[in-house]
């Protein structure tokens, strides 16, 4: 689990075992789907790439939606 290195301290196995079992629920998998949707949206839009499969963009625009259409812009694509 995880490729960042090591720890620096212990992990409780408690803890270790509820993260490793645990997934995405159901109404999660849906809420990125729809933000997926969004950003194909404003893609099509702005005369941009679709950017919704590249998993970076669209985090930068589910964190920073407010300007992530002006970073979008600025970002050369060729």
């Amino acid at each position: 689990m995880g490729g960042y290195g090591r720890l620096p301290g212990l992990v409780s196995e408690e803890l270790l075992e509820k993260a490793s079992r645990e997934g995405l629920e159901e109404e999660q998998k849906e809420e990125i789907v729809g933000m997926k949707n969004e950003l194909k949206e404003l893609c099509q839009e702005n005369s941009l790439p679709d950017l919704s499969n590249d998993l970076e963009s669209l985090l930068t625009y589910i964190l920073f939606s407010n300007i992530a259409l002006q970073f979008f812009k600025t970002r050369n694509f060729d």
